[in-house]
């Protein structure tokens, strides 16, 4: 169990051919969701930042986890914004535990 605090660093976006759970949840990082993180396409299942203090919009970027099937969890943070279009389109592939909105502020 590790509680990791401050800004989640740009250069985990190196990461590119990481395949399976990145699991930042119930930490307290904060700041915005690195642009970066969308170099890790490859992703197959459970990204999931839930339960932190970050703030600002979704990035774009993270529209490319097209790979994703399930888990992708923003939740209960303090994002705000509209989702992405191409954030909202992983929804399609994502079967479970698609949680973006609850406990965060979209639409503002």
């Amino acid at each position: 169990y590790n509680q990791f605090t401050g800004k989640l660093p740009t250069e985990l976006g190196h990461l590119t051919a990481f395949k399976l759970s990145f699991d930042f949840s119930n930490q307290l990082l904060s700041g915005a969701i690195p642009t970066q993180l969308g170099r890790m396409s490859e992703f197959g299942e459970n990204f999931d930042l839930s339960t932190n203090r970050f703030t600002r919009a979704i990035p774009t970027q993270l529209g490319r986890f097209t790979e994703l099937t399930t888990g992708f969890m923003v939740k209960s943070n303090s994002i705000c914004g509209e989702v992405p279009t191409e954030v909202q389109a992983l929804s399609n592939n994502v079967n479970n535990y698609w949680q973006v909105t609850t406990g965060n502020d979209i639409g503002t």
